[in-house]
């Protein structure tokens, strides 16, 4: 039997019907007819299925191949697009080959039937369906990756998916061809057990023979087939651990093993592929998670980057904005000192152009006026604390020199180096005009322009230092305008000014004359000042001799004198001066100035138009001024001031018609103080505002009181002066003083002044008008004596027109025919505005006479009374209306 050893399955099988050639032909020809059937059914399994498997297998395990080159060339970051396009198209073309091979195996009528697999029936065209599907994705992902590599990710993860089912079908159509060639096989040994048993039959010598030349080979056969069943069993079920037999000398078992253990190691690698595709998915899917947490994370610093940019940029503008919006001029150099740049201010200040100046040093503009020590010093504390500010002269584009107050700071970087100085200066030419501007109004007069009270005392102090060295004389002249306020008052404030201008030319030019008609003194100096008001002083030093002072005093006087045109008027005015000389009258300004002050009083007191050298005898007497001042302030709160009275008399009846109340200061040590030492001081003092109100309750309440008395209806005039007519409150005070004494309006009479009314007179016809109004009624005082104005006059609500007593005083005499004629006018002109008239001062019966015959209608003086005290009063009305007085509760 050793010559079938190593023979194929098919020549041992036929070695059978030789051996049964003595059975008959029938038996030997259907013996052969289904050798050869068995035959041909086995080349067909041998050659076809197996042929199938092994392209089936090989198909597989290109694909896996493939696909991990595919996946390994997307995943790959250091291969660019371009180099991995045509490498990517290689391993696609392949795929689509494997497709073809596929589709080709089917088209050959070898895959015509469904296959079975985990009791699912597959139809062999979802085998290409899918892999048109994985084409399909990896043209997709081939094609996404060239142009944006971050985004094919998702397609190479349904790559993967698509490979997975691919490979599903794969193993499944692998299963079913040995399930197939399984069955084949079996029915094949079926086949041959029959033929075995129908030869038994018909020979049973052959049989015996046949028996055992075929048991040693069915056995080897059966063990072989039974071995490779089993591996196919276990391989269909996945079991890669299964034995295959690879020892047996049958040529068909040996490649049947041959093909199993292939499709075995094909099984495997397929696995590891697809263990190494998981790691690979995984390594993938971190690696993508990684790189889309570094993406996030650049894209979140990319966009704090570009938020801290525009940031920096808004800022950048509103420095920018803020550096050309602000009025201070700003510089800024480079560390060796070259401006690179300069804001608006800067060339709006200087003149020049910003592309003149870029690049330049600022040296080029200076002025010349400081010292190289200066600059110096200036970068020496610049270096040492990086700071220096202070005034600093520069010239402009046009030559022009100007001062600025200039502010340097250094700039310095991370290593503590400087690398920028940053100046910013204010041009101060307007603050030193007005500095300047400040000195003169500190020291000058605004109106006059001539030195003002502390420039005079610093120069006359001076002086006298100056006359204390050489011996010499310095004399001072305290000037005051007469009658200045009632001009002020009449024609009004711009007129007022108008004449102190012109008074202050005036001394100017009376000294300059003064200095040419003294030639032997022509050295002599002066200073006119203007001290407040109508008040001047001069001041004349260096003088050898005071002996021209009296030609000096009266040349400046009639200076002043000549008339002025003011508001198409022309008024004069005269002056009042006072001198005193240094070192006779006092040795510093102060004591100067003062006794100047008393000289000047004393010569008003004298008159118009008088001056006066001062004397001790004076100063005793402005001593006596400011004492009566101290006590008079006393005296108010200690209330040592009383009314009297006297009556006025009607010329028709002769009777009292009225009285009028009048001050008295009675001091408890000094005695009777007549109202011409006090009234002034009271005015200057303002202690007349007190005093007033106290006089207009007191005068009510003693008027109401004596109408009570002697019920009479008598009306009692009260003195206002021109600086309560001025007081805001004076209707409240009037209204005051009646309620508190219950009198009413119409018993009480106010007088007032000219100079009270014509300041502003639509201001005082506004104010007497208003307390006319409530009954009281208003005498015009010293009528005649003032700057009268008719048109004003008739606009005036008086109701009473008060004559002065200068001219009264001459109505008896023989040559006073003028007095009498003004005095008639005057009583007529009252008439004619419908108003009283009163004369007062008379002092005889012609005066009495006259004026009745003139047709004045009351009169007042001591030819019927003088002023009584309250008490005294009270007796001279019982007397002269004798009449019992009533009972008073």
């Amino acid at each position: 039997m050793n010559f079938l050893k190593n023979a194929s399955l098919k020549r041992r099988l036929q070695f059978f019907p030789a051996s049964l050639i003595a059975a008959s032909s029938l038996l030997i020809g259907l013996l052969i007819y289904v050798i050869l059937n068995y035959s041909s059914l086995f080349d067909h399994l041998h050659q076809e299925d197996m042929q199938v498997l092994t392209k089936i297998s090989n198909i597989s395990s290109e694909f896996e191949q493939t696909h991990s080159k595919l996946l390994t060339l997307f995943d790959s970051s250091s291969t660019t697009p371009e180099l991995a396009y045509p490498e990517a198209t290689i391993h696609l073309d392949k795929i689509h080959s494997l497709k073809n091979q596929i589709g080709k195996i089917s088209s050959d009528g070898h895959l015509e039937l469904e296959l079975h697999h985990s009791d699912q029936v597959i139809n062999t065209n979802e085998l290409t369906n899918a892999l048109n599907d994985y084409l399909l994705t990896s043209t997709i992902a081939m094609e996404r990756y060239f142009y944006d590599p971050a985004s094919s990710h998702q397609i190479i993860q349904d790559q993967v998916k698509k490979s997975a089912k691919v490979n599903h079908f794969l193993t499944a159509l692998t299963s079913s061809i040995v399930h197939q060639i399984e069955n084949e096989m079996r029915a094949t040994a079926d086949e041959t057990i029959i033929t075995s048993v129908l030869l038994v039959i018909l020979g049973l010598a052959l049989v015996v023979f046949t028996i055992k030349a075929n048991t040693g080979v069915a056995r080897r056969v059966d063990n072989s087939l039974s071995a490779i069943r089993k591996s196919l069993l276990g391989l269909a079920k996945g079991e890669l651990s299964v034995h295959i037999p690879a020892k047996d000398d049958t040529p068909e078992i040996k490649e049947m093993a041959t093909a199993l253990n292939t499709y075995k190691q094909t099984q495997v690698a397929l696995n590891n592929t697809l263990t190494e595709l998981s790691e690979i998915k995984s390594d993938l899917e971190l690696r993508v998670e990684q790189r889309t947490s570094q993406l996030q994370d650049t894209n979140q610093k990319l966009i704090q980057e570009i938020s801290q940019n525009l940031m920096s940029q808004e800022q950048l503008k509103i420095y920018q904005k803020a550096l050309h919006s602000t009025s201070e001029a700003v510089i800024i150099t480079s560390a060796k000192n070259r401006i690179i740049e300069v804001n608006d201010a800067y060339c709006g200040i200087t003149g020049y152009d910003r592309n003149e100046i870029i690049g330049a040093n600022p040296s080029k503009f200076k002025s010349g006026q400081h010292p190289a020590e200066f600059y110096q010093q200036m970068w020496e504390e610049l270096d040492q604390t990086g700071y220096w500010k202070g005034e600093i002269w520069d010239r402009r584009k046009n030559g022009e020199l100007y001062p600025k107050w200039l502010t340097i700071n250094t700039v310095v970087n991370e290593q503590d180096l400087i690398t920028n100085y940053v100046g910013v200066f204010t041009d101060i030419s307007d603050l030193k005009s007005k500095e300047a501007e400040l000195e003169k109004l500190a020291h000058f007069d605004p109106l006059t322009h001539l030195p003002n009270r502390m420039l005079c005392r610093e120069r006359v102090e001076q002086k006298l230092l100056s006359a204390k060295r050489k011996n010499n004389k310095v004399a001072l002249l305290f000037i005051d305008l007469d009658r200045f306020k009632l001009i002020n008052d009449s024609l009004g404030h711009a007129a007022g000014d108008q004449l102190l201008k012109t008074v202050a030319e005036r001394l100017e030019a009376s000294l300059r004359a003064e200095d040419l008609m003294y030639p032997l003194n022509s050295h002599f100096s002066h200073t006119i000042a203007r001290l407040g008001g109508d008040e001047f002083i001069i001041s004349l030093s260096d003088l050898n001799s005071v002996d021209y002072i009296a030609d000096i005093v009266e040349r400046i006087q009639e200076t002043i004198r000549k008339p002025i045109n003011l508001c198409d008027r022309e008024v004069s005015v005269d002056s009042s001066i006072g001198v005193a000389i240094y070192p006779n009258d006092g040795s510093s300004y102060e004591t100067l100035s003062n006794h100047a002050d008393t000289a000047m009083y004393r010569a008003k007191e004298a008159g118009r138009g008088q001056f006066a050298l001062f004397t001790e005898e004076m100063n005793q007497q402005a001593h006596q001024r400011l004492q009566l001042e101290i006590e008079m302030k006393t005296s108010i709160k200690e209330k040592h001031f009383e009314l009297y009275y006297q009556p006025k008399i009607c010329t028709t009846s002769h009777n009292i018609h009225s009285f009028e109340s009048l001050i008295r200061w009675n001091h408890p040590q000094l005695g009777l103080i007549s109202p011409d030492d006090f009234i002034e001081i009271a005015e200057e003092t303002g202690m007349i505002i007190q005093l007033g109100e106290w006089i207009l309750e007191e005068a009510c309440r003693v008027c109401l009181e004596l109408n009570h008395k002697f019920n009479t209806k008598l009306r009692v005039a009260v003195n206002i002066s021109t600086r309560q007519f001025q007081d805001p409150k004076l209707q409240e005070k009037i209204a005051k003083a009646l309620k508190k004494s219950g009198l009413t309006a119409e018993h009480l009479e106010l007088e007032i002044t000219e100079s009270a009314i014509f300041g502003d007179i639509e201001e005082a016809i506004s104010i007497i008008r208003q307390i006319s109004s409530t009954g009281v009624r208003f005498a015009l005082d010293d009528f005649g004596t003032g700057y009268s104005s008719l048109n004003y006059l008739k606009q005036l609500p008086v109701n009473t027109l008060k004559l002065d007593r200068s001219f009264i005083a001459q109505l008896d005499q023989a040559d006073t025919e003028d007095d009498r004629k003004i005095v008639e006018t005057m009583i007529l002109l009252g008439k004619q505005f419908r108003m009283q008239t009163v004369a007062e001062g008379v002092e005889n019966t012609d005066q009495e006479s006259i004026l009745s015959n003139l047709g004045c209608d009351l009169l007042q003086g001591y030819l019927y009374s003088k002023p009584l005290p309250e008490k005294v009063f009270h007796d001279y009305l019982g007397n002269t209306l004798n009449t019992k007085p009533q009972k008073t509760a």
